[in-house]
């Protein structure tokens, strides 16, 4: 990188503390080439405690916000004799199982498939909605 890209980065006005690098750094704006209004080339003295305020600010609104976007969800309890999808990366689909019970390990479920009792993750599982044509047909298989 330049030493030109350099002042020219420098130079650029940070949106969250209202002033630029080299702003804060050398306490003056410094000359560059760059286009700018009149106004801002007005030499302006910033409050160190005001910029570290709004710098704070910032950081705990773009704290807010990352823990909102990418924090963990918990998924709902799953109780013995629910139907269950299962999902696996080959099989995006799923299989069809009954929880058994809750395993001993966390967030983790016995169930019962085609091919036996199997634990899993409560993350490969998912809740399948039925509607009453199979639930009818259900009460009639068992009966």
């Amino acid at each position: 990188m330049s030493c030109y890209n350099r002042v020219q980065i420098q130079s650029t006005l940070v949106e969250s503390i209202g002033h630029s690098p080299s702003e804060v750094m050398m306490n003056r704006r410094i000359r560059t080439t760059l286009p700018s209004l009149s106004k801002n080339n007005e030499t302006r003295m910033y409050d160190a405690k005001k910029v570290q305020e709004k710098h704070k600010a910032s950081q705990q609104k773009n704290e807010f916000y990352y823990n909102r976007r990418y924090s963990p969800s918990s998924l709902p309890i799953l109780k013995k004799g629910d139907r269950d999808q299962i999902r696996t990366e080959k099989d995006a689909r799923g299989k069809q199982a009954i929880v058994v019970g809750a395993a001993k390990t966390p967030r983790s479920y016995d169930i019962q498939t085609k091919n036996g009792v199997v634990r899993r993750n409560r993350k490969h599982l998912q809740r399948v909605l039925r509607d009453e044509r199979e639930k009818r047909q259900e009460i009639k298989d068992e009966a």
